[in-house]
């Protein structure tokens, strides 16, 4: 494992770690147009100092040419596609008891399919051998 000194341009420049710019919004009274703030931990940040909490994040990361097959994130989302499935069950017997759900479980009941089509294809694309090639990050 090596030091990454190019670690903090890849994460600040990933589309979800970076605050783009936002059309002019009313927000409670305030209008926004050169940013939006982002809560981390109770702190709200503006796009600068989201920047130098990432580059100072990074800077503490070392990376590894190979992942770390106990890092293998497959059986974890297995779990947890789990127990959405047994929540989906629980609704899907609550409708036929004629028991009303909240909207949020009627989204389930109507989506279920994607979650499990996208749960397919992860398990079938992300194999561990393919998984061990990617870059990686180790602790320290």
């Amino acid at each position: 494992c090596i030091k990454n000194p190019y670690l903090q341009i890849i994460n600040a420049n990933m589309g979800f770690f970076v605050l783009k710019k936002s059309p002019i919004k009313k927000f409670e009274g305030i209008y926004m147009s050169n940013y939006r703030k982002l809560s981390i931990e109770g702190a709200l940040l503006n796009k600068q100092e989201l920047y130098g909490y990432l580059e100072k994040l990074a800077a503490g990361h070392t990376i590894c040419q190979k992942s770390n097959k106990i890092t293998y994130p497959i059986p974890r989302m297995m779990e947890n596609y789990e127990v959405i499935k047994e929540v989906y069950n629980l609704l899907n017997e609550n409708v036929k008891n004629k028991i009303q759900i909240h909207p949020a479980g009627e989204w389930l009941l109507d989506n279920f399919y994607v979650i499990e089509e996208v749960v397919r294809s992860i398990e079938k694309e992300m194999t561990l051998k393919k998984y061990k090639n990617f870059v990686g990050l180790s602790n320290r």
